[in-house]
């Protein structure tokens, strides 16, 4: 018999030394209740987390091609909306892009109503309605994003948020008109915003226009998928809808000279990215951000610095804008054929 200190010394009263006693005990006896060699690997080898869950989303990964992005939802509303669906990953499945699109129309909408308020109210209702459509623009962005970290990126919800979009552009641009219109006295104020609001689908219906366009030409030739599924009454609805109104706009504005559909797309990257990241600064982000900081600026001053913010910047420098962005595009598919003529 081996002394217990001789024991202590040679490991044989360690936790290790005890595991190995069970690990052989289970080998000789084939007892039910006997610890097996695989579970005690299992519980001494420590886990690989990367085995376990998915890698944590990231903000470069939730993110359309940068080369589309709009500066403004780059550095506020996108890094924004990460920070609320960021928290999402592997919990709240049941909260599809979908319903953060009917969301952000809702908070839209709202913005529209404080706007609309704030001529009885006072101007901490017109703040409130700045800061509503800042809100709407942050969860207008993280639909999409959320949408493409969990791959359930859909026509519908293609076609969902440009309605959503549209109302909630009418809704808060005519709380705010009906803001400053009431708060200033100048001769025809609602033809000067509803020019405003004009300029506002023009610049958005280009951008949309000719970023489809830059993406058609610049993504790999896909196959077309067969036997796609029949779209549902209500897709249809919504698809009629966006093609009738939204989408005529786009294609009246839209028009131009276009570059040939069977490019290079590294060729047509190259030669159109320039027109594009100028084409950005007329895209919906833009036009709200534009839209919330009038408002909150006219809060805390007058509403004659809304108006005059937002039609200077809108109907003036955007307009002056497009004619810049239009003529990039132009040149860029002039180079682009010509190359395209000499290989």
């Amino acid at each position: 018999m081996i002394p217990r200190r001789s024991a202590i010394r040679c490991g044989f009263g360690t936790a290790r030394t005890r595991s190995a006693r069970v690990l052989l005990r289970g080998n000789f006896w084939s007892s039910p209740f006997a610890v097996s060699a695989q579970t005690l690997v299992t519980d001494a080898v420590p886990h690989d987390p990367s085995l376990q869950r998915d890698a944590p989303w990231t903000f470069e990964s939730a993110l359309k091609d940068g080369t589309v992005e709009e500066s403004v939802n780059l550095l506020v509303h996108r890094r924004l909306a990460f920070a609320l669906i960021r928290p999402m990953q592997g919990r709240f499945e049941s909260v599809s892009p979908n319903h953060l699109t009917l969301l952000s129309g809702a908070i839209g909408v709202c913005a529209g109503i404080c706007s609309y308020r704030s001529v009885e109210a006072g101007p901490a209702w017109l703040a409130l309605g700045g800061l509503l459509l800042m809100a709407s623009a942050v969860v207008d962005c993280a639909d999409g994003m959320l949408a493409r970290l969990r791959g359930q990126s859909s026509e519908l919800g293609r076609l969902l948020d440009g309605i959503v979009d549209q109302v909630t552009g009418i809704s808060a641009w005519y709380g705010i008109s009906h803001a400053v219109c009431a708060g200033i006295e100048v001769p025809g104020e609602w033809l000067y915003c509803t020019f405003a609001l004009f300029s506002v689908v023009v610049h958005v219906a280009l951008y949309d226009q000719m970023k489809s366009s830059f993406v058609a030409l610049t993504s790999p030739k896909v196959a077309a998928v067969p036997n796609k599924p029949a779209q549902s009454g209500f897709e249809r609805a919504v698809g009629a809808l966006h093609s009738t109104v939204y989408g005529a706009i786009m294609r009246t504005v839209g028009g131009g000279d276009a570059a040939p559909p069977d490019c290079d797309p590294a060729a047509a990257r190259r030669h159109l990215s320039t027109a594009m990241r100028k084409i950005t600064y007329l895209g919906l982000g833009t036009q709200f951000f534009v839209l919330y900081s009038a408002a909150l600026l006219g809060a805390v001053t007058h509403v004659w610095v809304t108006f005059a913010l937002a039609q200077v910047t809108l109907s003036v420098l955007l307009n002056a804008w497009v004619v810049v962005a239009l003529v990039s595009w132009k040149r860029g598919v002039a180079s682009l054929r010509a190359e395209q003529a000499g290989t």
